[in-house]
C-alpha cells in the first residue's frame, strides 16, 4: 500500500517519513468510516487502494510548499491535499475551509485524531475574495472546488507573491498561465496517472514566497 508513496517521497529526499505514513494510514481509516454517511469521496474512490492516488497527488506538490507559512485549502472535503500536507509538514499553518457541515465535522475529527496542531477547520463558504485575504494565507489551493473560482478570486484580490496550487487542466481556468497577473511556476501531469495536471502559479509583484 505504501510502496508508491515511499518511492515518491524518496525521490523528493524524505529520509524517514515513517510517522507521517502512519498518519496517512489513519486518515484513510477515518475517511472510509465517515464516507458511509458524509460522502467524502466517490464510491469508486472508497477503498485504500484508490485513496493512494489522492495521497500521491497531494505529495506531488510538496516541493512547491517550500518557503510558505500559511496555506488556505478551499473546499477541503476529505482532506486532500491539506491533511496530507499537514502530516508531512507539521510546521505549516493550514486553514481548511469547507461549506458542508458533515465534511467539516469529519475534518475536525481527523485533525483531532491525527494530532495536527497547526490545522484549523472553518465551516463556511468563501465567496468573497476579501474573506480569503483576511485569512492571511501566502498559498491557496483547491482540489475539490475546481480551479476556476479560486483563480478568479485570487486574480481579483490576491496579494503580490501569492502562490496557487491547482489540481485541474489549465483549460479549466482559461489558460491562467497566460494571464499578465500570473507567473507560471509548474505545469505537470499528475504522478498518479489520473487525468488533469498540477498547475502552480505565483502572482506577480514579488520575487518569491515570503521568507
Amino acid at each position: 500500500m505504501r510502496d508508491p508513496i515511499r518511492r515518491l517521497l524518496e525521490e523528493q529526499g524524505w529520509a524517514d517519513p515513517g510517522r507521517a505514513l502512519e498518519q496517512l494510514s489513519r486518515h484513510h481509516d477515518l475517511l472510509l468510516t465517515w464516507n458511509r454517511t458524509a460522502h467524502l469521496v466517490s464510491a469508486g474512490d472508497a477503498s485504500r487502494r484508490a485513496l493512494i492516488r489522492h495521497d500521491l497527488e497531494a505529495l506531488q506538490a510538496l516541493p512547491y510548499l517550500a518557503g510558505h507559512h500559511t496555506v488556505v485549502d478551499v473546499g477541503s472535503g476529505g482532506g486532500f491535499p491539506a491533511l496530507v500536507w499537514a502530516c508531512m509538514r507539521p510546521d505549516l499553518e493550514l486553514i481548511l475551509v469547507e461549506s458542508g457541515a458533515r465534511k467539516a465535522a469529519f475534518l475536525r475529527e481527523a485533525v483531532h485524531r491525527l494530532a495536527l496542531d497547526g490545522v484549523r477547520v472553518l465551516h463556511e463558504r468563501l465567496e468573497d475574495p476579501g474573506r480569503l485575504i483576511e485569512l492571511n494565507g501566502d498559498l491557496w489551493t483547491s482540489r475539490a472546488a475546481g480551479c476556476g473560482p479560486l483563480l478568479r478570486q485570487a486574480g481579483a484580490a490576491g496579494p503580490a507573491g501569492l502562490t496557487l496550487i491547482l489540481y485541474a487542466g489549465v483549460q479549466d481556468a482559461g489558460d491562467p498561465a497566460d494571464a499578465p497577473v500570473w507567473e507560471g511556476v509548474a505545469d505537470e501531469p499528475l504522478v498518479s496517472g489520473a487525468a488533469g495536471r498540477l498547475v502552480v502559479l505565483r502572482r506577480r509583484g514579488s520575487s518569491g514566497p515570503p521568507a
